[in-house]
């Protein structure tokens, strides 16, 4: 059960603690925006070095293949 309250509070300063809390809500929303922003930078960084892996990985199997190829039977 809720403590009672000296007083009932007035429209006004129920209107103001709702703007209050939206404020915070938003500050925190905007908080973890930026945050998620810059992981998906860093996972954009972590697909670049991996494409770049897969490609050189294809190409050292081609060699290996050719190698391979050149090898007598």
């Amino acid at each position: 059960m809720l403590p009672r309250m000296a007083h009932e509070p007035t429209n006004g300063q129920i209107l103001e603690a709702l703007i209050d809390f939206r404020d915070g809500v938003a500050a925190k929303l905007e908080q973890h925006d930026r945050r998620f922003d810059a992981m998906d930078r860093r996972f954009d960084g972590v697909d670049i070095r991996l494409d770049k892996i897969e490609r050189r990985m294809g190409r050292l199997e081609t060699r290996l293949e050719n190698l391979e190829s050149r090898l007598p039977a």
